[in-house]
């Protein structure tokens, strides 16, 4: 489902890094009213729908009623930013431009299938895009991320070169192989061009910048990757995860590895929180960077016994 937002036939597509409504001149969609918050409503669209966060004083109203802080958006449905009004209709997503590399997933010697849908699911079931007859059904997902991609493991024993617990995302490189009940696959990428390749598309990518806008609820994360700029929506514990790493307080500088005890009283002052719920935490945050094309498992990374963001050389951060 593809959600666009449509005023006097004008139209701004609604991804899931959200469509920000507000005064404030960093909105996405800048309203000048005075009864307008500065930040005043957020729709970002999710794998179950369009949601709407309201942050505004003055109430956000759906279909000519008041609207809850969160509320779920319909085709058709008409929404009313005190007295500018929108219709949400639907349309085709705007098309991105063409990575440098094509990926494929090579099972027999010289047989590749290629990757060429954003997400493909590896499993044992008719449903998934490759299926492996004796696997049990999504055993593992590869995400498309620029010119690289990332494995999510769906379920315990995995084996990407150390043994992969489930809910872990790894980048992957040309060569790198998949090993899951006693079959191998192999991770090959081909450059469209070969001409133009470079040894610097076949690894990870290193963000040269990043940015924290904090919202009445959660925040916007921005990561640019030199002229490619990529944002999510993150709920309120992930952005204070993002914010830790960011900021991570005497004697440390963005980029330094955080102890995990350090890190754990840090979004959790005073609670009884664990290594586990930290490592949840960091799955579920990675997941949410993978749907806005950033590679969350290169971005946040586990090391020794500490957590870190890994950045470009003099990249620069800054929290909103």
């Amino acid at each position: 489902m593809n959600f666009w937002l449509e005023q006097s036939g004008h139209r701004i597509f609604v991804s899931p890094v959200g469509v920000l409504v507000g005064r404030d001149a960093c909105c996405d969609v800048v309203l000048l009213a005075p009864q307008i918050s500065r930040r005043h409503a957020l729709l970002r669209a999710t794998d179950d729908g369009l949601e709407m966060l309201t942050f505004g004083r003055h109430p956000t109203r759906l279909n000519g009623d008041p609207c809850a802080p969160s509320v779920w958006v319909q085709f058709g449905d008409e929404i009313d930013f005190c007295g500018q009004v929108f219709r949400v209709v639907p349309g085709a997503a705007p098309r991105g431009s063409e990575p440098d590399l094509s990926w494929g997933i090579e099972r027999c010697a010289g047989v590749l299938f290629p990757l060429s849908e954003q997400t493909v699911r590896v499993g044992g079931s008719a449903s998934d895009d490759l299926v492996i007859v004796g696997w049990e059904p999504s055993v593992f997902l590869i995400h498309r991320v620029a010119n690289g991609v990332v494995l999510e493991a769906m379920r315990d024993g995995i084996v990407r070169g150390v043994p992969l617990p489930a809910g872990e995302c790894v980048t992957l490189a040309s060569g790198d192989r998949i090993a899951y009940m006693g079959q191998s696959l192999k991770v090959i990428a081909l450059p469209r061009d070969p001409t133009t390749i470079t040894e610097t598309m076949l690894g990870a990518d290193l963000a040269t910048g990043v940015e924290l806008l904090f919202l009445p609820i959660g925040g916007r994360l921005t990561v640019r990757y030199g002229s490619r700029v990529c944002a999510v929506y993150l709920p309120e514990r992930r952005c204070d995860l993002i914010a830790s790493l960011l900021r991570p307080g005497t004697n440390l500088a963005c980029g330094d590895p955080i102890p995990v005890a350090v890190l754990v009283e840090r979004i959790w002052p005073g609670g009884n929180q664990t290594r586990i719920d930290l490592n949840t935490l960091i799955f579920r945050t990675r997941k949410d960077l993978l749907r806005s094309e950033i590679d969350g498992a290169t971005l946040i990374e586990r090391t020794g016994g500490g957590v870190r963001l890994r950045l470009a050389a003099g990249a620069p951060v800054d929290i909103v």
